[in-house]
């Protein structure tokens, strides 16, 4: 069963639910990925069967995985877990990528799955998409990403009086 959503520029993503892959167009990310060497799938985290989910869980307590399981997207390697992000709607067309999680190891692909995660919220029709930063070294990957800096805190109560910055990307 698909869910179809047609765009604005009439391009169409699909959203594959039975087999909880998360396809975009005509093998747009596929190609995407093989042209990089990426070899990376984007799954939704509640289809992933629980024994594979608490492998992951066991590699890591950077995750909330309640809210994970709930709204968020496993990233997997080689057919391994690796990491994992949602992407929480706040408000109508805004986007916040709540949680971001990539092992060491796979770390060089952050730059493509941040791509990754700008072509899905712009397939859930997002118009903007705010990212809160906490380590250097993401400031500089944001930065060269064209996510933009604020000045204004995203309203989120989980993140109020924390230590970071705060991006948003124009999605186009």
């Amino acid at each position: 069963m698909h869910k179809m959503i047609e765009m604005r520029d009439s391009s169409k993503y699909c959203l594959k639910q039975q087999a909880s892959y998360v396809l975009f167009g005509r093998s747009l990310l596929k190609n995407f990925y093989q042209n990089r060497g990426v070899g990376m799938k984007i799954r939704i985290a509640r289809d992933v069967p629980k024994e594979k989910m608490n492998q992951f869980f066991s590699t890591t307590d950077q995750v909330n995985k309640d809210s994970l399981l709930k709204e968020g997207y496993v990233v997997e390697f080689a057919g391994e877990i690796k990491g994992c992000f949602e992407l929480a709607s706040v408000e109508d067309g805004v986007f916040w990528l709540k949680q971001l999680y990539i092992a060491q190891e796979e770390a060089q692909k952050l730059p493509v799955l941040l791509e990754t995660i700008i072509v899905l919220a712009k397939s859930k029709e997002a118009k903007k998409v705010y990212v809160f930063s906490h380590q250097p070294v993401v400031d500089i990957l944001l930065g060269s990403l064209q996510f933009h800096p604020q000045k204004e805190a995203l309203n989120v109560q989980p993140m109020k009086n924390k230590q970071g910055n705060w991006w948003a990307y124009e999605v186009s």
